[in-house]
């Protein structure tokens, strides 16, 4: 990659993760379960602060942070997305 494209990418992040204007409004009327995962080191490709904003907006949402993952926290840590998932889809209701 090349170091202008990553800072292009850099600086949309702190768009992204500084000037939502309204953009989750919709997420505060959803009334299924969500769960939002997000690594701690995932600031290059997309600042994990988003998931802050993301799972403050949704009602009951659960917020997982995985510490030292980055923006491919699936491939990162497979077992415990897993046994997230599964913690996650066995204590709730798709009709809560």
């Amino acid at each position: 990659m090349t170091p202008e494209i990553t800072n292009k990418q850099k600086s949309l992040g702190i768009w992204e993760n500084t000037n939502w204007s309204g953009a989750c409004d919709a997420e505060a009327k959803l009334a299924k379960p969500t769960l939002v995962i997000a690594g701690t080191d995932d600031n290059n490709s997309m600042p994990h602060g988003n998931a802050l904003v993301i799972a403050s907006k949704v009602p009951g949402a659960w917020l997982v942070q995985i510490k030292d993952a980055g923006h491919a926290v699936m491939n990162q840590y497979p077992a415990e997305i897993g046994k997230i998932l599964n913690t996650f889809l066995s204590t709730t209701s798709p009709n809560n």
